[in-house]
């Protein structure tokens, strides 16, 4: 069913100069009509006192004639080339795969009770539901209390996410406070290089009043979409304390705010608010709806089926029909036998990756880049790093890298981000990972270090590899089953480590803040 906005406000033309046929078509129905008038078929043909008898009176011929039919149903194809449109549309490539930022607030007063088990844990739990809703995009966090600090950068992989997510506490920030505006600017920076618009995601129990007029600065300009979702009594109504904005003053903003629940309803709202923001802006910032010509071509279709029935026949009705059949472009099928005589390999996965056919895209892309993208998405991790693998530039490179890490060949994804920097030593985003993929190994070194493991490998524990030329290699034996009070202590020991990770990192980042405004 065709849903209209209220009061019409976001109803327009996509293509207005095709309107310009209206009034032509009118003025030409005018015409006729005046001709018909003035000129009386068999005059000068049969004699006067025949053709009197011969014809029908004015009076009783009938109003409408076979043109009046055929130029209703040429103005309808004409509206329907200008493109009425008033729903936002979807892009062939989002998909939700629009990159997000969560900023997560991880002051004192998320560790309040009100909800089960704290606040923090709640929003930790939503941005987990988060994460499984937007499978195969891209979310970066960061955590902010008196300052705001980078966690993770914009990463396909939510399992590095979760485990950085599960260290982020309120004793590890350097600093106390609630720093909001400086968590949005620092989600927004790091979604400058993301070649998709994204949405800043704020997960906090309250934003503070004196945060207005950032909120109101940081909305002007192309900045990224921001939305919240608040968790917790504070800043609902009616239990809003005084100076912390409300809900109904954040949407006042422009600003969508979801209030936490105890499912994933709230976290599904969210996502629907997200999608509905992209989908009106393009990722080059212009509106983007959807064409409802169809309709109406549907509705002059109908009307040409008139031209069959007797006395309708009209030589330039063929017009109609060929605008008709020009107005809206028939879509094509890649699963179809005819599209090959059409398409190319390449545009039929093109097409095939765009339906969220990622695995079919992958087998008929002939490009190992698109070949690899496409396998990647199909979660064929192996087979996306055998393509990157044959693509030499750095975007190839970094690809590969990126997939080599879902592999958990942390070593080769290593090299992999080295290749790319040697062939582009200005790619940031290989640079990036490389340096994560860095901190990672370094935590598990570091892991390894404090642990005995002197003799006897037991089952739980991880044997690495340090000969020359083998790299870093984690072996663990799945044969023997790991006794659950060694793994709750092991899983307790890595959390820790994340903990004391994070803090030294957040240390580490506010000093050189402070050391560069001096």
């Amino acid at each position: 069913m065709i849903g209209f906005p209220d009061g019409l406000g976001d109803f327009h033309f996509l293509r207005p100069l095709w309107l310009l046929l209206v009034p032509i078509l009118l003025a030409f129905g005018a015409w006729a009509r005046r001709r018909e008038r003035t000129i009386q078929p068999g005059a000068g043909v049969i004699a006067d006192h025949l053709l009197a008898a011969l014809t029908v009176d004015r009076a009783t011929r009938r109003r409408i004639r076979p043109s009046d039919f055929m130029i209703a149903a040429a103005g309808l194809c004409a509206l329907a080339a200008a493109g009425p449109a008033w729903r936002p549309a979807e892009s062939p490539f989002f998909r939700e795969r629009a990159p997000i930022v969560v900023a997560l607030e991880t002051t004192a007063s998320m560790l309040e009770t009100d909800v089960a088990p704290t606040r923090l844990e709640r929003a930790r739990q939503k941005i987990l539901d988060l994460l499984d809703l937007r499978t195969g995009a891209r979310t970066g966090l960061v955590a902010y209390a008196g300052s705001a600090h980078e966690v993770v950068p914009p990463t396909d992989d939510p399992t590095l996410l979760k485990n950085f997510l599960e260290g982020l506490e309120p004793a590890i920030m350097p600093l106390a406070g609630d720093e909001t505006a400086e968590a949005i600017g620092l989600a927004r920076t790091m979604l400058e290089g993301e070649p998709l618009r994204g949405t800043v995601v704020l997960v906090t129990d309250g934003i503070p009043g004196s945060q207005r007029a950032s909120l109101l600065s940081d909305k002007a300009g192309d900045a990224p979409d921001l939305a919240v979702l608040m968790v917790g009594r504070r800043g609902t109504e009616p239990d809003t304390p005084a100076g912390t904005l409300s809900r109904r003053e954040l949407e006042e903003l422009g600003i969508p705010t979801i209030r936490a629940t105890v499912d994933r309803s709230d976290v599904e709202r969210l996502v629907r608010r997200i999608r509905s923001n992209r989908l009106r802006v393009g990722d080059d910032g212009i509106p983007r709806y959807r064409d409802e010509g169809h309709w109406l071509v549907s509705v002059a279709a109908v009307i040409g089926l008139l031209w069959f029935r007797r006395g309708f026949t009209m030589q330039w009705a063929v017009l109609v029909f060929l605008c008709v059949g020009l107005a809206r472009p028939v879509p094509a099928h890649a699963e179809g036998g005819l599209v090959g005589v059409w398409l190319t390999p390449d545009q039929q996965g093109r097409l095939l990756l765009e339906r969220g056919d990622a695995a079919g895209a992958a087998r008929r892309f002939q490009d190992p880049m698109w070949r690899g993208i496409a396998a990647y998405r199909a979660g064929d991790f192996e087979a996306a790093a055998e393509a990157f693998r044959s693509v030499e530039t750095a975007d190839g490179a970094f690809n590969l890298g990126t997939t080599l890490i879902r592999l958990r060949e942390f070593d080769r994804a290593l090299e992999a981000y080295d290749h790319a920097l040697s062939l582009d030593p200005g790619h940031l985003p290989a640079r990036v990972n490389r340096e994560r993929v860095e901190r990672i190994l370094a935590l598990l070194e570091e892991m390894r270090e404090d642990s005995d493991t002197g003799g006897k490998l037991e089952a739980d524990e991880l044997r690495f590899d340090l000969d020359e030329g083998e790299g870093k290699r984690v072996e663990i034996d799945e044969a023997t089953r790991i006794d659950p009070d060694s793994a709750e202590e092991w899983m307790r020991l890595v959390e820790t480590r994340t903990r004391d990770f994070l803090e030294m990192r957040f240390a580490i980042d506010l000093q050189h803040r402070q050391a560069e405004k001096e």
